[in-house]
């Protein structure tokens, strides 16, 4: 196994262990709220854990398995490190002509940097839309910066199937683009 293919069965294996300490963690939660003959309230908390696991697995309709898996793993790490994280993906990402696991790593990365160079706790968004002439990936950062995350970010590459479009701030935002080829 190549050291991306190692890399990201040790993402897969870190995501199933906090799922299942998730699952396991409601599953105390609902049981605690029978107990308590609080049976309302369990069934509306096992609708709300419902209603989330159906919102994520939204995710997994990505054709990219390397790339839902970072999305995965980033949605269940982040807001343990005190990111608040948010997603649209508008697309499967079925005609991009890049490497899925390339595009999963740039992701990771980008995060893990976002997470480097900033200081605290924050917000990041991700969202993928398709354009008629790619796909558009746009990565927007709420929260304390040091000042030189802006021009470290324009000399971050961007997958060799994408192109970088911009890294700007706007209203105390960091925001990157980047344009993916389709075809």
């Amino acid at each position: 196994m190549d050291r991306d293919g190692e890399y990201f069965a040790a993402l897969g294996l870190r995501l199933y262990r906090q799922l299942r300490h998730d699952i396991i963690n409601q599953l105390q939660v609902i049981a605690g709220m029978i107990q308590l003959r609080k049976e309302e309230k369990a069934l509306e908390h096992i609708w709300q854990v419902s209603d989330a696991l159906n919102r994520e697995s939204q995710i997994t309709r990505i054709k990219g398995e390397g790339v839902a898996l970072v999305l995965l793993t980033l949605l269940r790490t982040l807001p343990q490190k005190g990111v608040s994280f948010s997603w649209a993906v508008d697309t499967d990402l079925a005609d991009y002509q890049g490497s899925f696991w390339e595009l999963g790593m740039y992701l990771y990365r980008l995060v893990s940097f976002f997470q480097e160079k900033a200081v605290g706790r924050g917000e990041l968004s991700l969202e993928f839309s398709e354009k008629e002439k790619g796909y558009l990936l746009v990565l927007k950062w709420q929260g304390p910066a040091v000042p030189e995350l802006v021009e470290a970010l324009r000399a971050y590459p961007p997958p060799s199937a994408g192109r970088l479009l911009a890294v700007e701030t706007k209203d105390g935002k960091i925001e990157v683009s980047c344009l993916l080829a389709k075809g």
